[in-house]
Protein backbone atom coordinates (compact mmCIF):
# COMPACT_ATOMS: atom_id res chain seq x y z
CA UNK A 1 0.00 0.00 0.00
CA UNK A 2 1.71 3.37 -1.14
CA UNK A 3 1.40 6.25 1.58
CA UNK A 4 -1.13 8.26 -0.21
CA UNK A 5 -3.26 5.20 -0.11
CA UNK A 6 -2.90 4.46 3.73
CA UNK A 7 -3.62 7.78 4.27
CA UNK A 8 -6.80 7.77 2.86
CA UNK A 9 -7.60 4.86 4.66
CA UNK A 10 -8.06 7.46 7.76
CA UNK A 11 -10.99 9.14 7.34
CA UNK A 12 -10.71 13.00 6.71
CA UNK A 13 -6.85 12.70 6.56
CA UNK A 14 -7.31 12.79 2.99
CA UNK A 15 -7.34 16.95 3.51
CA UNK A 16 -3.48 16.76 4.77
CA UNK A 17 -2.17 16.03 0.97
CA UNK A 18 -3.69 18.97 -0.48
CA UNK A 19 -1.25 22.10 -0.14
CA UNK A 20 -2.93 24.36 2.54
CA UNK A 21 -2.39 24.18 6.70
CA UNK A 22 -4.64 21.65 7.78
CA UNK A 23 -6.24 21.86 11.45
CA UNK A 24 -6.54 18.26 13.08
CA UNK A 25 -8.71 18.82 15.85
CA UNK A 26 -9.23 16.00 18.55
CA UNK A 27 -11.37 15.38 21.88
CA UNK A 28 -10.69 12.03 23.51
CA UNK A 29 -8.00 10.15 22.85
CA UNK A 30 -9.40 6.74 24.84
CA UNK A 31 -11.00 3.12 23.73
CA UNK A 32 -14.61 4.81 24.88
CA UNK A 33 -16.25 3.03 22.05
CA UNK A 34 -19.81 5.00 22.99
CA UNK A 35 -18.11 8.32 22.24
CA UNK A 36 -17.94 9.23 18.35
CA UNK A 37 -15.33 11.77 19.29
CA UNK A 38 -12.98 9.77 20.71
CA UNK A 39 -10.00 8.43 18.75
CA UNK A 40 -8.64 4.81 20.18
CA UNK A 41 -5.10 5.45 20.99
CA UNK A 42 -3.62 3.01 18.60
CA UNK A 43 -5.58 4.52 15.62
CA UNK A 44 -4.18 7.57 16.81
CA UNK A 45 -0.89 6.61 16.81
CA UNK A 46 -1.11 5.40 13.52
CA UNK A 47 -2.75 9.01 12.40
CA UNK A 48 0.42 10.73 14.13
CA UNK A 49 2.78 7.70 12.21
CA UNK A 50 1.92 8.32 8.96
CA UNK A 51 2.36 12.26 9.02
CA UNK A 52 5.83 11.97 10.52
CA UNK A 53 6.86 9.39 7.17
CA UNK A 54 5.00 11.97 5.16
CA UNK A 55 7.62 14.10 6.70
CA UNK A 56 4.43 16.88 6.38
CA UNK A 57 5.42 19.54 9.05
CA UNK A 58 3.47 19.84 12.79
CA UNK A 59 3.48 23.35 13.88
CA UNK A 60 1.80 25.55 16.57
CA UNK A 61 -1.35 26.66 16.34
CA UNK A 62 -0.29 30.41 16.84
CA UNK A 63 2.67 30.01 13.98
CA UNK A 64 -0.51 29.29 11.99
CA UNK A 65 -2.70 32.10 13.01
CA UNK A 66 0.23 34.12 12.71
CA UNK A 67 0.82 33.08 8.86
CA UNK A 68 4.52 31.57 9.67
CA UNK A 69 4.44 28.32 7.86
CA UNK A 70 4.30 26.69 4.65
CA UNK A 71 1.20 25.95 2.41
CA UNK A 72 1.70 22.01 3.26
CA UNK A 73 1.72 21.94 7.14
CA UNK A 74 -0.53 20.41 10.19
CA UNK A 75 -1.78 21.93 13.56
CA UNK A 76 -3.05 19.60 15.66
CA UNK A 77 -5.72 20.69 18.80
CA UNK A 78 -7.39 19.17 21.73
CA UNK A 79 -10.48 20.00 23.22
CA UNK A 80 -11.99 20.20 26.18
CA UNK A 81 -8.84 19.10 28.82
CA UNK A 82 -9.09 15.54 28.64
CA UNK A 83 -6.78 13.46 31.06
CA UNK A 84 -6.39 10.92 28.23
CA UNK A 85 -4.56 13.75 26.29
CA UNK A 86 -1.92 13.56 28.78
CA UNK A 87 -1.75 9.46 28.89
CA UNK A 88 -2.58 8.32 25.17
CA UNK A 89 -1.57 11.79 23.25
CA UNK A 90 1.65 13.42 24.47
CA UNK A 91 3.31 10.27 24.65
CA UNK A 92 3.16 9.64 21.19
CA UNK A 93 3.16 13.71 20.13
CA UNK A 94 6.53 13.63 21.81
CA UNK A 95 7.40 10.44 19.94
CA UNK A 96 7.50 12.58 16.73
CA UNK A 97 8.47 16.22 18.14
CA UNK A 98 5.10 17.49 17.38
CA UNK A 99 3.52 20.25 19.03
CA UNK A 100 -0.26 20.51 20.00
CA UNK A 101 -2.63 22.92 21.59
CA UNK A 102 -5.09 22.06 24.45
CA UNK A 103 -7.90 24.15 24.82
CA UNK A 104 -8.63 23.83 28.62
CA UNK A 105 -12.30 25.22 29.81
CA UNK A 106 -9.94 26.87 32.70
CA UNK A 107 -13.03 27.22 35.08
CA UNK A 108 -13.38 23.73 35.26
CA UNK A 109 -10.00 22.31 35.79
CA UNK A 110 -9.50 19.35 37.91
CA UNK A 111 -13.39 18.72 37.36
CA UNK A 112 -15.04 16.02 35.32
CA UNK A 113 -16.54 16.69 32.02
CA UNK A 114 -20.16 16.32 33.34
CA UNK A 115 -21.54 17.62 30.05
CA UNK A 116 -20.01 14.74 28.26
CA UNK A 117 -22.77 12.25 27.63
CA UNK A 118 -20.95 9.20 26.26
CA UNK A 119 -18.87 9.12 29.63
CA UNK A 120 -21.51 7.77 32.10
CA UNK A 121 -18.64 6.78 34.55
CA UNK A 122 -17.58 10.14 34.70
CA UNK A 123 -14.45 8.49 34.30
CA UNK A 124 -13.20 11.57 31.98
CA UNK A 125 -11.57 13.26 34.80
CA UNK A 126 -9.76 16.53 33.21
CA UNK A 127 -6.60 18.13 33.73
CA UNK A 128 -6.06 20.46 36.14
CA UNK A 129 -3.29 23.18 36.01
CA UNK A 130 -0.54 21.57 38.07
CA UNK A 131 -0.79 18.90 34.68
CA UNK A 132 -0.80 21.67 32.38
CA UNK A 133 2.16 23.85 34.04
CA UNK A 134 -0.10 26.61 35.11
Amino acid sequence: MTFRNSLYAYRGLDLILRPRVVILMYHSIGDNSRDPHAVRPDEFAKQMAAIASARIPVIPLLSAVQNRCAAHTIVLTFDDAYRDFLQNAAPVLRKHGFPATVFAPTGLLGGTAVWDTYDTDRKSTRLNSSHLGI
